[in-house]
Order: C-alpha cells, then sequence, then structure tokens
C-alpha cells in the first residue's frame, strides 16, 4: 500500500525562517515591538516578559539583527534566556538583565550567545556560585555585578583571574581582605568597587595597581 503525507506534514517539516515568522504573545510590549526599537537596540525593561516571551523577543532580534537589549526589571528565569538564545544569528553583545531575581543556572545559559561582549546582572541572586561561572566566561569584556552580596573571597579571585577589562562591584559589602586579588590583576582596566566596605588602607593597596586605568 502508497504511502501518502498529508499538507500538514509536510508544512510541519518546513523550517519557516524566524525573519518571516509570526510574533504570537499577548503581552503589550511585543505586540508593538516597533516602538521599543532604536537603531540597534530594543528597549524591553518592566514589560513582565515571561519565558515564553522571551523566545519571540529572540525572533525580532533575528528579524532586526539587533545588538543590545535592555530586559531590566522583567520575570523571566533561566529558561526564558535559553529561549533567547534560541534564534541568535551571533548579533547580541550587550544585555541587560537587572532585577529580574534570576538565579546561577541563568549565567549558564550566557554561554549560548555567541557574540556577547557585554553583560550587566545587578540585583539578581545569582550568588557567588553565579559570579564564578560568569568569570569562567572567555568571551566576556565587561560585566556589572552590583548589589549582588558577594561573600567569598575566591568569587573574586576568580574575577581576578577572568578575561574581563571592565568590572563593577559596587555596593556588595566587599572588604580590603576580599578586594585584595583585584589589586594584583593585570588584566583589569577599569574596576567599580564604590559604596563597599573598603578602608583608605584598601584603596592605597588598590592604587598600587598601575595596570587600572581607572578606578571608583
Amino acid at each position: 500500500m502508497k504511502k501518502t503525507m498529508t499538507l500538514a506534514a509536510v508544512l510541519a517539516g518546513i523550517f519557516i525562517s524566524p525573519a518571516y515568522a509570526a510574533i504570537t504573545t499577548d503581552n503589550e510590549c511585543l505586540l508593538h515591538w516597533q516602538d521599543h526599537v532604536f537603531e540597534d537596540r530594543i528597549q524591553l525593561s518592566s514589560c513582565k516578559l515571561n519565558d515564553s516571551d522571551l523566545l519571540e523577543v529572540s525572533k525580532i532580534v533575528y528579524k532586526r539583527h539587533l545588538k543590545q537589549l535592555n530586559l531590566n526589571n522583567n520575570t523571566f528565569s533561566a529558561k526564558g534566556l535559553k529561549n533567547l538564545a534560541y534564534y541568535d544569528n551571533a548579533t547580541i553583545k550587550i544585555l541587560w538583565l537587572n532585577d529580574n531575581n534570576l538565579k546561577a543556572d541563568a549565567v549558564a545559559e550566557l554561554v549560548n550567545f555567541r557574540a556577547l561582549d557585554v553583560v550587566s546582572l545587578s540585583h539578581n541572586d545569582i550568588g557567588d556560585e553565579g559570579v564564578t561561572m560568569l568569570a569562567a566566561n572567555g568571551k566576556l569584556n565587561e560585566v556589572y555585578l552590583n548589589d549582588l552580596e558577594i561573600k567569598n573571597v575566591n568569587t573574586i579571585k576568580a574575577l581576578a583571574k577572568s578575561s574581563l577589562e571592565v568590572l563593577s562591584l559596587k555596593s556588595n559589602h566587599l572588604t580590603d581582605e576580599m578586594i585584595e586579588p583585584l589589586a594584583k590583576t593585570n588584566i583589569l582596566k577599569i574596576l567599580n568597587l564604590s559604596n563597599n566596605d573598603i578602608t583608605p588602607t584598601g584603596a592605597k593597596l588598590l592604587a598600587k595597581n598601575t595596570d587600572l586605568l581607572q578606578l571608583h
């Protein structure tokens, strides 16, 4: 008996490029996503984006070859970041992910963004584990990790040994002992340690690092 394929089965096997795929969502920001695009960046902060919404954002990134995404203050998780990378065509270079209550598993998903150079994860719950994973990501150049309550000096040691050139660690209650590894790094060029528990002694120690071009 000869087997025949239905039209639905044939269509199911056809890949539809995200450049032509419809945006399917009831999220108000995404329904009017064109209003949030400015040249090579999209502004989607405080849009109540969930994990499923970030798959739709991935389509938009693909359509417009966007390089910068502001996704601060939303409601997605690590699964959302996995969805965001689904259609990644190596254009995303800058990700702002502040205030999303992200955990350490979200940091693991960042390796899926092939061109990512700058990321901000301030005011999240990634902990020392997440920061250490971030330090091991050899592709990143600039990272913002403000107000994360970093507790382990080994986490700072990992950052000091990383390939990062720009690092912000504002408001982490860091002490002189904890920031000592940063005084010895020769890769960092810009370092922000403002609003920590560093004494004049610690500040003098950091000042001896002549490889630092800017120290705040």
